[in-house]
Formats: structure tokens, sequence, C-alpha cells
């Protein structure tokens, strides 16, 4: 084999996922890491990923899916998506717009790329909580809500609010009053800066997984639990004041499985050394013999 075997790494990447101008003009503007939705491969949306290299998104496909996530699919976006098409309706797209979905790119043409202005960011603070007493009441109920002011808590998480009460004031964001995600290039971790008067209850804009398991969450380095809301997503309550709100991705599983790695490989060399140390002292142990 010599170098006409090869093709470049980086002509290989540019024909397999080309950068059409509405994907230049999404990732100019996306400063703070919002999601899309591509509207290019609607007849195929579930099941085509080549968006995702370039944005994130809310539509695509995964082999290693969440079955929550397939539920917000088919109960969620996809009504969404049926009143956009319909009514070309997003201000109460309530799962696009608790998903962050800013841009919907409708064409590949530079102009081709509608901006969401109903999107919430990547976290917000709600003023009000509703308590739902099964899974299906608590994705429905996303449905008719204002994800701007409410979120969805299904009652097994309804001890986590008997010591908080939303703070109802109705500026989402001031000098004095606001969440905001740090970029921290790491997708293992996320980091936001809060700040507020009075105690509040935040929803981030991330799907949630093995909440206070595998996904810790902290404030000001304090381990702090989070719960589910809105079906799909995360909350927390926080206590009024400056503070950094931290989630790291640490799945127990992977520590211990690098645990009984690490102890496997310390036996195998403790054993690989032992076998060495009597194949030298039964040499020692010859040459002494032949001497004698």
């Amino acid at each position: 084999m010599n170098n006409g075997n090869f093709e470049d790494k980086t002509t290989v990447q540019s024909n397999a996922f080309p950068e059409t101008p509405a994907d230049a003009a999404i990732l100019a503007e996306n400063k703070d890491g919002a999601r899309m939705f591509d509207f290019t491969t609607i007849q195929s949306r579930w099941n085509s990923a080549s968006s995702a290299y370039f944005h994130r998104t809310i539509d695509g496909y995964s082999p290693a899916k969440l079955q929550r996530y397939q539920d917000i699919i088919s109960y969620g976006l996809e009504y969404d998506l049926m009143n956009f098409v319909a009514k070309g309706q997003l201000e109460k797209a309530n799962f696009w717009n608790m998903l962050n979905t800013k841009y919907i790119k409708q064409s590949e043409e530079a102009n081709g790329v509608n901006l969401n202005p109903f999107a919430l960011g990547n976290a917000w603070f709600v003023n009000n909580t509703q308590i739902a007493n099964t899974n299906e009441e608590e994705i429905l109920k996303v449905r008719d809500i204002n994800p701007k002011q409410t979120a969805i808590v299904n009652k097994e998480f309804a001890s986590y609010l008997k010591d908080i009460t939303p703070n109802t004031d109705s500026a989402q964001q001031s000098a004095t009053r606001f969440i905001t995600k740090i970029d921290t290039k790491n997708p293992m971790k996320l980091d936001y800066n809060f700040k507020s008067d009075k105690d509040e209850f935040v929803v981030f804009s991330e799907v949630i997984y093995r909440p206070n398991q595998d996904w810790l969450s902290f404030v000001d380095g304090k381990p702090t639990d989070h719960i589910r809301v809105n079906y799909i997503l995360r909350g927390m309550k926080v206590k009024a004041g400056e503070h950094k709100i931290t989630f790291e991705f640490k799945p127990k599983m992977y520590a211990l499985t690098n645990n009984v790695l690490l102890a496997g490989n310390l036996l195998f060399y403790i054993f690989i050394g032992g076998l060495l140390f009597l194949f030298f002292k039964n040499k020692k142990s010859e040459n002494v013999e032949h001497t004698a």
C-alpha cells in the first residue's frame, strides 16, 4: 500500500458532510450553543443525523437514544411540528422552545434559516410548579403550560419542592437576576453563573439522565440534588445570592470498571514479577550448583 490508497481526511469530511450556506449562517450566529431543527431532512428527520456534524439538534438518530427522549419525539416534538406546519406557530411550541430550538433550517441557502424568538435559552427561572401524578400526565401537561413560567414536576419529586417557593418576579433576566451558561468546551461538564436576591427554581435545557447518580450537580462545589421537570429536563432549587452551578458526568459504573481494571493490572504485574523472581532465583541456584 502507498499514498495512492488513502484520501485526505479533510477532503473526505468535506464531501461526507458538506457545509451549506445555511449551516455557515447558523454557526456564525450561534454563540450560546442553541439547538436547531433541520427542516431539509423532514422526511427522515428522526433517522438522519447528518446535521449533528455541525450543530446541536433536536432531531436525528442515535442507536443509544433514551426511551424518555423517544417519548418526547412521539408526544411532544411531533405535536409541535404539526402545529408549526399547519399554523406556522412557534410561541406555543413548548417542547421546541424548552429544548432551546433557536434555529429552523428550511433550505440550504443562507437566508433559509428562521430564528425562533421563543426559544428559552440554556436555563431560566420559573414562577411556579405543577405536580403531575403519572408520567403520561407529566408529558401531556407540558403541551398546555407556558414553560417560561411553569415547570411540571412528577409527584415522585414532590418532597423536593417542600422548602422552596419559586420567585414570582416577572423579569427573567436583569443585572441582579440571571442564570447564564459558561462554555466549558467539555460535554461532560456544564457550568452556570447564577445571581438573584431571592430563592429561585431553575430549569436547565439539558436532557436528564440518572440524576445525582451519574450526572452529579454542585452549587459552589457542594453536592446539590437536582430533579426531573417537564418529563425530560433538569430542575434545581437555588438559594438567593451569587453561585456557580455545575453538572458533571461521573458514572459510577465507569469508575468501578476502572478500579477493577487497575486491580487486575496490578495483580497481573505482581504475578509476572513473581514468575521472574522465581526464574532468576532458580537460575542462580543452578549456577551455584554448577560452580560447586
